[in-house]
């Protein structure tokens, strides 16, 4: 555990002075693109699995209102439990340009993948990997783009569609929003997932 937030730090660290060039992008082998895609699309699906099954079972026992706690106070949690499972990964992280939570803002290089999968959207691709050096370690970033769908519409579609009730609840927890106006199979984001490449 410790050593993983000290990679963590670490690469957090290195990717907030990016613009000093302490970073070294590098091209993935065949071997390390066909392992971390695997990789990669194993545990991106299960955060998304885990999210979806958490926002159904709150709408259904709570309502719309009150699932929004899912991804206030269930998104961050879930999404640690898939770090703490795999030993090589550093860091996982929903990234996309129109956040709700200013965690989830890009940094250089995400904001790299995330126009990458915007300019390819009407046929995207599965995912995206980068591959840094820092120091003597090399990470590998795993990208998986996220589509809004007919559920993700109730809080993130167009403003005059959204309930009042939904709306005043969203402005409250997140009084600079930037996550409406979306409607189904636009693109919303991506999963970032982290390795630590052995």
């Amino acid at each position: 555990m410790r050593i993983k937030i000290m990679l963590w730090l670490m690469l957090l660290t290195s990717t907030l002075i990016l613009s000093q060039q302490s970073i070294i992008i590098l091209k993935p082998t065949s071997d390390e693109i066909a392992k971390y895609e695997l990789l990669g699309g194993v545990v991106s699906g299960k955060l998304t699995n885990n999210l979806k099954a958490e926002l159904m079972r709150a709408i259904k026992e709570e309502g719309v209102i009150n699932a929004i706690g899912v991804c206030n106070l269930k998104a961050i949690p879930l999404t640690l439990e898939l770090v703490e499972s795999n030993k090589t990964i550093v860091n996982i992280k929903r990234v996309t340009e129109k956040f709700r939570n200013p965690k989830n803002a890009p940094d250089e290089l995400e904001l790299e993948a995330l126009k990458y999968f915007e300019q390819k959207w009407e046929n995207p691709p599965k995912n995206l990997l980068q591959k840094i050096a820092l120091h003597d370690s090399t990470f590998i970033n795993y990208y998986q783009p996220l589509k809004i769908g007919g559920l993700c519409t109730a809080c993130h579609g167009k403003e005059e569609n959204i309930e009042a009730e939904l709306k005043s609840k969203l402005k409250q927890l997140y009084p600079n929003d930037k996550a409406t106006g979306y409607e189904v199979g636009d693109f919303r984001g991506v999963i970032k997932i982290t390795f630590l490449n052995k």
